[in-house]
């Protein structure tokens, strides 16, 4: 065998040896969950064998001298030792045990001689492989060499297998990937042009220069050390050197770009397929380093804008191009186009390495708009569809703007225009003021013309084109004061302002010309609108008021639960959207005699989109016992254990509502035990084929259509008939009912139209519905549009919103109507909080039936709703077909071409990896949502998404929740000064807020979700504007500096949860919050000096209405001093004697009272004396309480809900509430010591004729 051959086979033998290794280790990771920490220690494992290879890879090719040649040499046989070890430990162990996982959970000593191999195995490899490492740190290398096709291969194999590293999702180490493959792929690009390796002898000694360099940086710093280190600079130095920030760089590469683009034809080395895909490949890179460079460059580029737009349209085309003809390359491969493509490609790449320099040389100017002008013209080639968009913002605008609620959007570009030309006056030149002042003028005057055609422009072509003129201008208007206030005044914008207000001019001459005279429009622009801003105030409708013909389908299911095997069954319930499945669950799901029979009740909404730890989380949750944020970081496995363990021994019931797939059953089944006790799961699903498809002894109950006189009890019920159908209506109305052909959906949704209008409508209604024996989701579509179209305007965007949720998810109110206030939806109303107008919306919205009532408070109000699958469709679509809100999912990111121009923009979770990769621009966008309740699943991405968002400098509304979990603040978010509503998610201890964040000056709601702990700046007090700060499950840590110096913050009205310390300066800094409505606080006490009282004083706050206290660590506060506008109060581990309770039971407004674990202590609570006056829900729970009396008749006199959880000591209820005329429920769970008179009170209630008093027990 000669040299040659044997050296080849050598360097095969080493690459079968770590490619049976990898092999090896990812069978056995797949024995394991995927996020299971036994399954990172074996990818760990393979990690270190890959990087022992890239090292062998690396020494081989450039190494130098005997000491070099003795390290490979025993490196080899390292390889060849750990690959046969490794090897042995996967087919002994996983033909022996079919279930590994199992084997160890049950083996400790097996599961600890594992673990041992393994850390074994990463020592011996970082050890054997720190020789050769030493040798090529050293610098000492010949990369001389690599000008041949076959080294050119092996430089591009080891930056490959470099890219294969998973560096267990650590943060950077992405950027570090995509630098890398840049430059694999501006090698195979260049190549692919026909440019030969002796033509690319500097690039090519350069990469391999920081190919060796990458893989010593990933030895020190990933690998060897587990902490951040000196490698971490030099990883930021390495980034540096392959993109084109050094002029020395910048160079190499456009030289090698220019060769490229003389050469008459590509090489034709590869087929078409693979020449596509490198193309698109290469495109993705010059994406990639667009996005990085605006990321780190923003401070420069505006000079550039126009430059990088048209370069970011083009390479868009290009990439959308490329990957639809590598989907068809039979049909659609042309080599002529190709080498067109590969010349523009060329170009492009020219030009993003003159932006990199830019910040040095800012001459560039002109040569970069010859540069972008050679591309534009090579690119109408391949687009013959190019026009003139790129060039001015205003085309972008005028195709894409939203069409929902235009007079409400012009009020709030009217109401922006003050502070621009008052507060901000110091950003705009006194000839850009005076022409933003011609521009109000004259919107305010399209108002009122707009006003004096609503209703007629959708009728007539002319107006309805006026009305769209006028749309145009006042977003274009939008467009400018928002910039004004980012980047200062710009040319663009001055001639932007003069064709506004030319257009503006030509509307109003047009509108003068109209049937609607100026004299009209003055009379309507004198006239107040005040109807959609009076909060609505109406009852919430009452669930078991919707529930018509469910009777005899309730008694078979409750039958079928109770009755039958006593192994453990599935009762499927089957029919199509709207019939009514999730009402008939939730019914049966609180039925007395469910409750009773079953000792454990969970419920569980799965919808299209699911994974099982998602599921496993929403079961647990049901049970009321641990929060979503602490449920989601548990582990999957860890989840389903947790499950099965409470379940084991008890009759339980699980709701498993909205199936869509069988393979839900699959993977929840092993965490339901059969004990054979006669537990049940019940699904419900729109397809028999889901029911059937799973193990059940049950038939599936197939839901039926409601009966005419169904239908007609139930459309009268909706439209609220005190006395019956009035007799002018009866006739239409019962023909209503019968076109709605008895599905519950469609007589909800047209009662709520026909609840709102005058009886002559009635007849267009009729006429509407069409005629036939069964609905169909398209008819559903058509009422619901109806409904739609019926709407106020102001409700519109309020509803379309929604379309930002998940199917089935429940919506927490207070915070989405948070969401409209930043929205701008919220009309401005004198005397009333904007909160509360937004509430009056949402109440408007349920008794149209358009949202239904999730969950409501212990104050009565709406805690949580929730949206039918069906109009949650409607919601999407039409949002999407109003360019007001617009979904994407992962498989329409790569290709996505519409106009960057979105207002606004919702991420679903399964996306958020192909938005990370999409490099989707979007300069204009306003809002930016993305949602996930699930944890973590890619912590890597969130630096990419912050390339994605960072040039969105007009963002008002800005959701992470869920998605990425911070350490630290992201900095990009500091430039988003437009920014109302930002969500976050903290990780570990402390997450520290610098003192920039009060570049945020319109931010109104801030929420931090897990961590511990929020350090705010001083300059928090500067942030006039915010008005709710929420934290979950941690602290706010306010600042208190010089607390006499310090600026009130009048708007604030939330704060949860926040420090409080017991000290004189806290108490001066709680006073700069004159206005909060809802605080929650941890108490953490410190001891006084001179013995003095521990007094908690908030009786300043005048408008405070809801406090939850909890006390932290041993000291106790001694007194309490409360405002008398507090109506719900809430109380934990104060340890407060009971005599304490009097400066409570006075509090002439309080409506809700929970006394939780510890809040009070002692065994005795007497209220002697008339008390609770206005006191409506009582919640006791995790008391050492043993008696309780009430002596007076008068003391809680509108007392309606009581709940008792887990006061086992409770001996006894008093029996008076039983006399009580205003208590409609008692719930009772884990006072098993006061069943006897909780039995009395049952016996006595009808006794004295409260009948209707409702008693639960768990």
């Amino acid at each position: 065998m000669s040299f040659t051959n044997y050296e080849l086979w050598r360097d095969f033998a080493m690459d079968y040896c770590i490619r049976i290794v990898s092999d090896d280790i990812d069978s056995i990771r797949l024995k394991y969950p995927e996020d299971s920490w036994r399954s990172l220690l074996w990818a760990k494992l393979k990690d270190k064998c890959s990087l022992m290879r890239i090292f062998y890879s690396c020494g081989k090719k450039w190494g130098n001298g005997v000491e070099c040649a003795s390290a490979l040499c025993s490196l080899e046989q390292n390889i060849l030792k750990h690959s046969l070890e490794i090897q042995f430990v996967y087919l002994t162990f996983s033909e022996a045990f079919d279930d590994w996982v199992a084997f160890e959970n049950d083996n400790y000593d097996f599961f600890r001689w594992v673990t041992c191999f393994i850390h074994q195995q990463e020592e011996a490899i970082m050890e054997e492989t720190e020789a050769l490492h030493q040798i090529l740190s050293c610098g000492i290398l010949d990369t001389t060499s690599s000008t041949s096709q076959t080294e050119m291969e092996e430089l591009l194999g080891i930056i490959d297998s470099i890219l294969l590293l998973e560096f267990y999702n650590v943060c950077r180490t992405d950027d570090l990937k995509e630098s890398l493959r840049f430059l694999k792929n501006f090698i195979l690009f260049v190549a692919s042009r026909g440019l030969v390796p002796k033509h690319m002898g500097d690039l090519l000694i350069h990469a391999g220069g920081v190919v060796v360099d990458v893989a010593c940086v990933i030895f020190t710093t990933f690998i060897a050390l587990y902490i951040e280190s000196p490698g971490w600079s030099n990883l930021y130095k390495l980034i540096d050197r392959i993109e084109p920030f050094e002029s020395r760089v910048c160079e190499m590469y456009v030289g090698v770009l220019q060769q490229a683009s003389e050469v008459s034809e590509s090489s034709n080395y590869m087929a078409p397929g693979c020449q596509t895909l490198m193309l698109a490949d290469f495109v993705d890179s010059l994406l990639f380093l667009l996005f990085h460079l605006l990321f780190r460059c923003t401070d420069h580029l505006h000079i550039f804008d126009r430059q990088i737009y048209k370069l970011y349209k083009g390479l868009k085309f290009l990439r959308t191009t490329l990957r639809e003809v590598y989907d068809k390359v039979d049909e659609l491969y042309d080599q002529e186009m190709h080498d067109l493509i590969g010349s523009l490609i060329c170009e492009a790449g020219v030009v993003v390495c003159y932006l990199f320099v830019g910040k040095k040389e800012r001459s560039l100017g002109e040569k970069l708009d010859l540069l972008i002008s050679k591309f534009d013209e090579k690119l109408k080639f391949v687009n013959s569809e190019e026009d003139e968009e790129g060039e001015a913002p205003r085309c972008q605008l005028s195709a894409t703007f939203p069409h929902t609620n235009l007079l409400g959007f012009i009020d709030s570009i009217l109401e922006k225009m003050n502070p621009v030309n008052q507060h901000e006056a110091h950003l705009v030149v006194a000839s850009v003021k005076n022409k933003l002042q011609i521009v109000h003028d004259d919107l305010a005057f399209l108002r009122s013309f707009l006003l004096s055609i609503k209703g007629k422009h959708d009728e007539d072509g002319k107006l309805y084109d006026l009305w769209k003129r006028v749309a145009k201008v006042a977003y274009e208007t939008e467009f400018v004061l928002d910039f004004l206030v980012v980047g200062g005044v710009h040319q663009s914008f001055i001639v932007l302002l003069h064709t506004i207000i030319a257009e503006i001019e030509l509307i109003k001459k047009e509108a003068s010309g109209s049937s609607h005279s100026i004299r009209q429009i003055i009379k309507v622009h004198t006239i107040a609108i005040t109807d959609s801003k009076k909060p609505f105030a109406g009852k919430i409708p009452d669930f078991d008021e919707d529930i018509v013909g469910l009777d005899d389908e309730s008694e078979k299911i409750v039958w079928r639960l109770k009755r039958g095997t006593k192994n453990l069954d599935i009762v499927p319930i089957v029919g199509m959207a709207g019939l009514g499945k999730t009402t008939l669950a939730k019914k049966v799901y609180r039925d007395p005699s469910i409750t009773f029979h079953f000792q454990a009740h969970l419920w569980c909404t799965v919808s299209q989109v699911w994974n099982r730890k998602s599921l496993l989380i929403a079961i647990l949750n049901s049970l009321g016992q641990k929060s979503v944020e602490e449920l989601s970081r548990t582990s999957e496995d860890d989840l389903g254990d947790a499950l099965r363990k409470y379940l084991k021994g008890k009759i339980y019931l699980v709701i498993l509502d909205d199936v869509w797939d069988t393979e839900v059953w699959s993977c929840l089944k092993n965490s339901f035990p059969d004990d054979s006790k006669g537990s049940r799961i019940l699904i419900t699903s729109r397809s028999e084929n889901v029911a059937l498809g799973i193990r059940t002894n049950s038939k599936p109950l197939h839901l039926r259509l409601l009966t005419f006189d169904e239908s007609w009890e139930l459309f009268q019920k909706k439209m609220c008939f005190v006395e019956g159908c009035p007799p002018e209506l009866l006739a239409r109305g019962k023909a209503i009912a019968t076109r709605c052909k008895g599905l519950p959906l469609m007589i909800l949704v047209v009662a709520g139209v026909l609840s709102n209008m005058e009886p002559g409508i009635w007849e267009e209604i009729e006429e509407s519905l069409k005629k036939g024996n069964l609905p169909t989701t398209e008819e559903c579509q058509e009422i619901i549009e109806l409904s739609y179209n019926n709407l106020p305007d102001h409700l519109k965007p309020c509803f379309l919103y929604l379309g930002a949720y998940k199917e089935d998810e429940k919506v927490l109110v207070r915070e989405l109507l948070w969401l409209w206030k930043a929205e701008g939806f919220v009309n401005k109303t004198e005397r009333v909080c904007e909160e509360d107008v937004a509430y009056g919306y949402m109440m408007e919205l349920i008794h149209r039936n358009l949202i239904m009532v999730a969950e409501t408070g212990s104050r009565g109000r709406v805690k949580y709703c929730v949206l039918h699958d069906v109009l949650l469709d409607f919601c999407k679509t039409k949002g999407k077909h109003e360019h007001f809100l617009h979904s994407l999912h992962g498989h329409e990111l790569g290709i996505y071409s519409q106009p960057s121009m979105l207002y606004r923009l919702h991420v679903n979770h399964e996306s958020i990896v192909d938005f990370a990769e999409s490099r989707l621009l979007f300069p204009y966008l306003r809002t930016l949502l993305f949602n996930d309740n699930c944890g973590m699943s890619h912590a890597s991405k969130w630096y990419d998404i912050l390339y994605n968002f960072c040039q969105s400098k007009l963002l008002r509304v800005l959701g992470l929740n869920g998605i990425f979990e911070f350490s630290f603040f992201p900095s990009a978010i500091q430039l988003l000064v437009h920014l109302r509503y930002l969500t976050l998610t903290s990780v570990g201890e402390i997450l520290k807020i610098p003192s920039s964040i009060a570049c945020l000056s319109n931010l109104e709601t801030f929420i931090v979700l897990k961590g511990f702990e929020v350090l705010l700046p001083d300059t928090l007090w500067n942030m006039k504007k915010l008005r709710h700060m929420k934290a979950s499950c941690l602290l706010w840590k306010l600042p208190t500096g010089n607390s006499e110096h310090l600026s009130s913050l009048e708007n604030l009205q939330t704060l949860s949860c926040v420090s409080y310390s017991h000290d004189q300066t806290w108490k001066e800094v709680i006073r700069k919050l004159p206005n909060i409505r809802r605080l929650k606080c941890g108490l953490s006490l410190v001891e006084e000096q001179d013995g003095a009282l521990k007094i908690f004083a908030l009786d300043f706050l005048s408008q405070l209405e809801s406090l939850h206290i909890t006390q932290w660590g041993d000291k106790c506060v001694d007194q309490f001093q409360l405002p008398q506008s507090l109506k719900k109060l809430t109380l934990s581990q104060l340890n407060l004697p009971w005599s304490e309770i009097s400066v409570i039971d006075k509090l002439p407004n309080l409506e809700v009272l929970k006394l939780l674990d510890g809040s009070f202590t002692g065994e005795t609570w007497s209220v002697e004396e008339v008390t609770f006056p206005k006191l409506r829900f009582l919640k006791l729970e995790g008391l050492d309480l043993v008696s309780w009396t009430i002596d007076s008749e008068d003391s809680f006199p509108f007392l309606e809900i009581l709940v008792l959880n887990y006061c086992e000591l409770l001996e006894e209820l008093p029996v008076c509430l039983a006399e009580s005329s205003t208590l409609q429920m008692i719930e009772v769970c884990g006072c098993d010591t006061a069943a006897d008179s909780i039995n009395q009170i049952q016996e006595m209630k009808t006794e004295f004729g409260n009948e209707d008093l409702k008693i639960l027990i768990e």
